[in-house]
């Protein structure tokens, strides 16, 4: 039968163009009072809002596994994307401190 594991090894990063689209995204909200910034823990996600961020005041990133997807083990079997910690991201981006998400990551596949 047909393999039910899709050909990705691992969470690849936001490409340049990705990056520009997410400056553009937060060029045009800049106008509409953004005051907190909230993303999933997935590289990929980390490095949209952190590109939005940057043109609505270099606000912090604020880490919420609530806000992602599940991505089943069973499906993605050892390529599954795996979130990345807040202390991970710290070192190379503007993560809120103290944060405490509503979704805790326990559990969290």
């Amino acid at each position: 039968g047909a393999s039910r594991t899709p050909e990705i090894s691992s969470t690849p990063p936001l490409t340049e163009r990705g990056k520009g689209q997410a400056r553009d995204l937060g060029r045009r909200l800049k106008q509409e009072n953004i005051a907190r910034v909230f993303c999933s823990p997935f590289l990929r996600t980390i490095q949209t809002a952190h590109e939005a961020a940057t043109q609505l005041g270099d606000l912090p990133l604020h880490l919420e596994p609530g806000a992602s997807e599940w991505h089943c083990l069973d499906w993605f079997g050892p390529s599954a994307p795996r979130p990345t910690s807040a202390a991970a991201a710290a070192a190379e981006f503007c993560v809120a401190e103290g944060y405490v998400p509503v979704v805790g990551g326990v559990g969290y596949p």
